[in-house]
């Protein structure tokens, strides 16, 4: 969930190559007019307000507009929500691009397939999640990312708590001193469990060694598929990087870690949600700049006013230093 949240709502906008999702209620104004960035041939904006719930949000809404300006087309409903990003990803082919926006509430979930280090799965809320549920981020994988070709390109940015981690792609971007990207913590500790299986398993005690061994290849393999998402015909591992071979390049731009919440802010006079803007304003005063550029700007734009802290995570381990493109 965003912080100071209110009720819910959402709408959706369509045209002939974007798609807008949110729900009915008087629209927000005092928008910055013209479209924030460009991007390629498809995209799909969701905000939510949740208008009338106790958790009511104020600048989500702003939050699209000031991406593209859309004409209303459906309300945000789980359903709704759904068959967009279906639509988003159908018939693509090498060389398009795509463009995904979600700001709204994020949440989690007990997580019920074992593939989460944290034992959560997190989520995006729907305007009627009460009835109909939220949407994981194992859903969101099999919607948006399992199905893009190689050669397809998706930009994603998902302002809302928890979010770290919502694509459920292998690698995040840690913009230490060397600057290189590292695998996720969920593979990481995967992979180190792992290798300690095998230095048990050639322990002289036998007893003890299958004890331990055993355990710990469970907790490890557990984790591992929290990456690598082992597919139901019986595949033991598929590639870490799951978006390399016939997957297509997805980065995703989200508002914080998964263990932290996102802002729901009033800047320069305009509601809208915190790393929404420090995004799209690090964008307007430089358009030209790398992907690890792009997140550190973002990132120090936010610094000092709100505790999150954007993440950027990526389908297949590559340099962030190359120009940011839609």
């Amino acid at each position: 969930m965003r912080d100071n949240e209110r009720p819910f709502e959402r709408r959706i906008y369509s045209s002939s190559s974007q798609s807008l999702l949110s729900e009915s209620g008087s629209c927000a104004t005092h928008l910055r007019s013209g479209p924030a960035i460009s991007y390629g041939s498809e995209s799909l904006l969701i905000g939510i307000n949740y208008t009338g719930s106790k958790s009511q949000l104020s600048g989500c809404i702003n939050d699209v507009h000031n991406v593209q300006r859309p004409e209303p087309h459906l309300r945000p409903t789980r359903e709704n929500m759904i068959n967009a990003m279906r639509w988003l990803v159908q018939g693509t082919q090498a060389g398009d691009s795509l463009f995904f926006h979600y700001s709204g509430h994020g949440g989690t979930v007990k997580d019920v397939n074992g593939d989460e280090a944290s034992g959560y799965d997190s989520t995006l809320i729907p305007v009627d999640y009460e009835s109909a549920g939220q949407i994981i981020d194992d859903d969101l994988f099999e919607i948006l990312v399992k199905p893009l070709p190689q050669g397809v390109k998706m930009h994603a940015i998902l302002d809302c708590c928890h979010s770290g981690t919502i694509f459920d792609l292998p690698y995040s971007y840690r913009p230490n001193a060397d600057g290189k990207i590292t695998m996720s913590e969920f593979a990481t500790k995967a992979k180190a469990l792992l290798a300690d299986w095998q230095q048990f398993s050639h322990s002289k005690d036998m007893g003890s060694r299958m004890k331990s061994g055993m355990a710990m290849f469970q907790q490890g393999k557990s984790l591992f598929n929290a990456v690598s998402h082992r597919n139901e015909g019986g595949q033991e591992w598929e590639q870490a990087s799951r978006t390399q071979g016939p997957h297509g390049a997805v980065y995703c731009f989200s508002g914080c870690k998964d263990n932290q919440t996102s802002a729901d802010a009033t800047i320069a006079g305009q509601a809208s949600g915190a790393m929404s803007w420090g995004l799209l304003t690090t964008l307007q005063q430089q358009p030209q700049q790398t992907y690890a550029q792009v997140l550190q700007n973002t990132r120090q734009l936010l610094l000092g006013k709100y505790t999150q802290v954007p993440q950027l995570a990526v389908g297949a381990q590559t340099s962030m230093d190359i120009p940011m493109v839609f």
